[in-house]
């Protein structure tokens, strides 16, 4: 499989599907983890990122904002009972991320 400048992949004269790349953050600062509020949050049976987000965010969308703080990609990584850390204001932390 190939890739053409507009990241298409491709196998000669078909295109199979648009490649994207991984976005990368670099961790935080300690003043930029100063700036920041946690709320501690004691994982439970039936608890997903996307309705903490909902909750804290007012958008199940960003999900992906807890996970990644946290260093936890999935659900599948969090054992119940652990304590996770759900940073506000979720702009701010964005903006130290670059988006």
């Amino acid at each position: 499989m190939r890739y053409n400048k507009r990241g298409d992949a491709y196998w000669p004269g078909t295109v199979i599907g648009r490649y994207f790349p991984t976005p990368m953050w670099s961790d935080l600062t300690d003043e930029q983890r100063a700036e920041l509020a946690n709320i501690r949050h004691v994982w439970k049976v039936g608890d997903r990122f996307y309705k903490l987000a909902d909750t804290h965010y007012g958008d199940s969308q960003s999900w992906w904002v807890i996970a990644m703080y946290n260093g936890l990609p999935t659900e599948g990584h969090v054992r119940t009972g652990q304590t996770i850390l759900i940073p506000t204001p979720v702009g701010r932390l964005l903006s130290f991320w670059g988006f």
